[in-house]
């Protein structure tokens, strides 16, 4: 059974690691530049 706070735990997490592994490949993209 899935509910509410599920999918906004699930949709939160996401957004969260898309975040790190933006804000990590943009500093390695800064340090090549």
């Amino acid at each position: 059974m899935i509910t509410t706070i599920d999918i906004a735990l699930y949709i939160g997490f996401f957004m969260v690691a898309f975040g790190l592994s933006a804000m990590i490949f943009n500093g390695h993209q800064n340090a090549n530049d």
